[in-house]
C-alpha cells in the first residue's frame, strides 16, 4: 500500500515547488510490471512537448506577442529549456543508461513542477492582461484539459498530485477571486472544486490501483503456480500417456501371442472351473466356438470324458500353482477321442484365481507309440519266425545229411570192407556233404545274398529275380537305370533289397498275378523302385485298420520310413497292385555327377 501524503498548505505548496517536491516515495510497480518512478520518467519525456506548444497557440492566437514580446519569448523561452531537459534526461537513461532511476526520476519531477509553475505564471499574465476574451479562454480551456486526465494516468503519490494539480489551478483561483465578474468568481469556484474532487479522486483512485496491483500480483502468482501444475500435469499425462500406450503394447502382444499359439490355450476360473477365454487353435482343434465354452464348465460342454479326472485336475490345481503333462483324453465336438497333455500354471487377475492351460494333443504320437509296440511285437514274430524257418531248413537238410553221413561212418568202421564198395560209399558221402554244402549256402544267401557286396544292387535284384520265376513260374520282368556302378549305402542297399523280396513274396501270397513289372530308376535327388502286378487287388478302404494290411506292406513302410523315403499305394479291387517308392540318395548332386563322369554310362 502506499505511504499517505503530508497535509498540503500553502507553505508545503511553496517549498515543494521550489525544492522540486521531494517527498519520499515509496517504489512500487505499476500493474504493467513498470516501477512508477520508471513509468513517471516515460510518461515526463512524453508529455514534454505539451506545454510549449500550448503558449506557442495562446501567442499565435492573439495580439499577446505583438504587446508584450519580451515576457511571452522569456515564457517561451523557459518552457522550451525546460521541455528539451526532459528529452535529454528521458533519452540517457532509456537508451543510454547514462543516470540512475533515483536522479532521473528527481530531475524529471522538478522539470515537471517548473514547467508547470511557467505554464502558471504565464497563464496569471495572460488572465490579467485579457480576461474572458479568446487568449483567456484558451488558457482555460487547456488547463482544464491538462487537470482532466491527471486523476486518472498520473503516477505521482497523493501529496505530489495535489500539488501538481494546484499549480496549475492556482491561476484560475486567484484570477476569479480577485475577478469583479460573476463569470470569474463562477470559474474560480469550479476549479476549487475541480482541485477538491481531482485530489480526493486521485487519492481514492490510487488506493484502488495499489490494491488492484496487489489483486493482480497475487493472480500473477496464483497463475504461475497453475502453470506449473499444468506444466506437472501435463508432465504426468505424458508419462501417463506413454505408461498407457506401453501397457496396450503389451496386451497386443500377449493377446497376438494368446491368438497365435500353435498350441491349444485356455483360460478356466479356478473356483468354478467355467471358461473364460480360448484361443482360435483350441476352437479350431476341438470344434467348440469361443461363445459355447465361455461361461460353461468342461463336463458341462462334454469336452473330458472322464469327469472323474476332471475333478482331480481341478483339485490339484486348486492345490498347487501348477500341474504338468496331466494327461487325460477330450471328445471333440464331432464325438472324435482325442489324447492330451495338460499344462498348467494358477494365475491370479483382478482378485480372482484362473488356471492358465495349455493343451497338447498327443493322440498321434499316441497312436505312433501303439503302432511301434504292434510293430516290435510284429517284427519279434517275424523274427521267430525267421528262426523257426532257418531252425527248419537245418534240421531238415543239413541235420538229415550230417546223421546220414555219420551212419554211412559208422558202418565203414564195422568191419573190413572191399574197395569197390568203400569207393561207391565214399562217392555217397560226397554226394550228401555237396548237399550240406549246397544248403548252407542258399541259407547263408537268403541271409545275406554276397552277390549284393560283389556285383551291385542291380545285378543282386537281377538274378533275385530270376530265381523267384524259376521257382514260382511267375514271370518277372526286371529293368534298371542309372545305378551300375553307383556306390551305394549297404543299408540303402540291402534296405532295397529286402523291399523287393517282400513285394514279390506278397505278389506270390496274396496276388494271384501272373506277371510282375519291376523298375529301379535313379533320379537325383530319389532312387525310384516301381513293383506292379496283374494280380487282384485289393481294397485301400477296408485296409486302413491296424490289422488288415498284415505285416508285409506295413514293414515295408516302416522300413521306407527309415530310410527318409515315400511308400505309395496303387490298387483296386481286380486292378492290381502298384508300389512307388521313392528313397534319397544320401549324396549331393554333384558327388553323383562325378561318379556317373567316371563310370562313363548311366545305364
Amino acid at each position: 500500500m502506499e505511504r499517505p501524503g503530508p497535509r498540503v498548505t500553502a507553505r508545503a505548496f511553496i517549498q515543494a515547488a521550489l525544492a522540486g517536491c521531494e517527498y519520499p516515495m515509496k517504489l512500487s510497480r505499476t500493474p504493467n510490471k513498470r516501477p512508477m518512478d520508471v513509468e513517471y520518467i516515460l510518461r515526463s519525456s512524453l508529455a514534454s512537448p505539451v506545454l510549449p506548444l500550448l503558449i506557442a497557440i495562446i501567442m499565435g492566437t492573439s495580439d499577446l506577442y505583438a504587446h508584450h514580446p519580451a515576457t511571452t519569448l522569456l515564457f517561451l523561452c523557459i518552457t522550451l529549456l525546460t521541455m528539451a531537459c526532459r528529452v535529454v534526461i528521458g533519452i540517457t537513461y532509456f537508451l543510454f543508461k547514462g543516470i540512475g532511476t533515483a536522479m532521473a526520476h528527481r530531475w524529471s519531477l522538478r522539470l515537471n513542477y517548473l514547467s508547470a509553475m511557467t505554464f502558471a505564471l504565464f497563464s496569471t499574465f495572460v488572465l490579467t492582461r485579457y480576461g474572458l476574451v479568446w487568449p483567456g479562454y484558451l488558457i482555460i480551456f487547456c488547463s482544464g484539459a491538462i487537470l482532466s486526465i491527471t486523476p486518472v494516468f498520473s503516477v505521482l503519490p497523493s501529496a505530489s498530485t495535489k500539488i501538481y494539480t494546484g499549480i496549475f489551478l492556482f491561476p484560475l483561483i486567484a484570477w476569479g477571486g480577485m475577478s469583479q465578474s460573476i463569470d470569474g468568481q463562477i470559474i474560480a469556484a469550479l476549479a476549487l472544486l475541480y482541485f477538491l474532487i481531482a485530489t480526493r479522486v486521485t487519492e481514492e483512485t490510487r488506493t484502488w490501483v495499489s490494491g488492484l496491483s496487489l489483486h493482480i500480483a497475487e493472480m500473477d502468482k496464483k497463475t504461475q503456480d497453475l502453470h506449473r501444475k499444468n506444466r506437472s500435469l501435463e508432465q504426468g499425462l505424458l508419462e501417463q500417456d506413454s505408461h498407457i500406450k506401453t501397457i496396450k503394447a503389451k496386451k497386443e502382444i500377449y493377446r497376438q501371442a494368446f491368438q497365435t499359439s500353435p498350441n491349444p490355450i485356455a483360460f478356466n476360473r479356478l473356483s468354478s472351473g467355467k471358461f473364460s477365454h480360448v484361443n482360435a487353435i483350441f476352437s479350431s482343434q476341438f470344434g467348440y466356438t469361443r461363445e459355447e465354452v465361455t461361461g460353461k464348465t468342461p463336463l458341462s460342454i462334454g469336452l473330458w470324458e472322464d469327469p472323474a479326472a476332471w475333478e482331480t485336475y481341478l483339485a490339484m490345481m486348486r492345490t498347487h500353482r501348477w500341474v504338468t503333462n496331466f494327461q487325460c483324453r477330450f471328445r471333440t465336438r464331432d464325438g472324435e477321442s482325442r489324447s492330451v497333455l495338460l499344462s498348467s500354471r494358477r494365475i491370479t487377475l483382478a482378485q480372482e484365481h484362473y488356471a492358465l492351460t495349455t493343451v497338447n494333443d498327443i493322440t498321434e504320437f499316441s497312436q505312433a507309440q501303439s503302432q511301434i509296440k504292434h510293430l516290435t511285437r510284429k517284427i519279434i514274430q517275424v523274427q521267430e519266425e525267421e528262426r523257426r524257418r532257418i531252425a527248419r531248413d537245418l534240421h531238415d537238410s543239413v541235420a538229415q545229411d550230417l546223421s546220414s553221413l555219420k551212419i554211412t561212418c559208422s558202418g565203414l568202421l564195422e568191419g573190413p570192407i572191399s574197395a569197390s564198395v568203400l569207393r561207391a560209399r565214399l562217392k555217397d558221402v560226397s554226394g550228401v556233404l555237396q548237399e550240406c554244402i549246397e544248403a548252407v549256402k542258399t541259407i547263408a544267401y537268403e541271409l545275406r545274398p554276397p552277390i549284393l557286396d560283389e556285383l551291385g544292387l542291380p545285378t543282386a535284384l537281377f538274378r533275385h529275380c530270376e530265381d523267384f520265376q524259376r521257382k514260382t513260374g511267375i514271370e518277372v520282368d526286371f529293368f534298371s537305370a542309372g545305378l551300375n556302378g553307383i556306390p551305394l549305402h549297404s543299408d540303402t542297399e540291402i534296405n532295397l533289397y529286402r523291399l523287393v523280396q517282400e513285394a514279390l513274396s506278397n505278389v506270390l501270397k496274396h496276388a494271384r498275378a501272373a506277371k510282375v513289372v519291376l523298375r529301379l530308376v535313379a533320379s537325383f535327388p530319389d532312387i525310384i523302385m516301381r513293383v506292379e502286378d496283374n494280380g487282384v487287388g485289393f481294397d485301400q478302404d477296408k485296409g486302413k485298420g491296424q490289422n488288415a494290411k498284415g505285416m508285409g506292406l506295413r514293414s515295408m513302410e516302416e522300413r521306407v520310413h527309415l530310410m527318409g523315403g515315400r511308400l505309395r499305394i496303387i490298387t483296386s479291387p481286380g486292378e492290381g497292385t502298384a508300389l512307388v517308392i521313392r528313397v534319397p540318395f544320401n549324396m549331393s548332386e554333384q558327388e553323383l555327377e562325378e561318379i556317373y563322369n567316371e563310370v562313363g554310362s548311366v545305364r
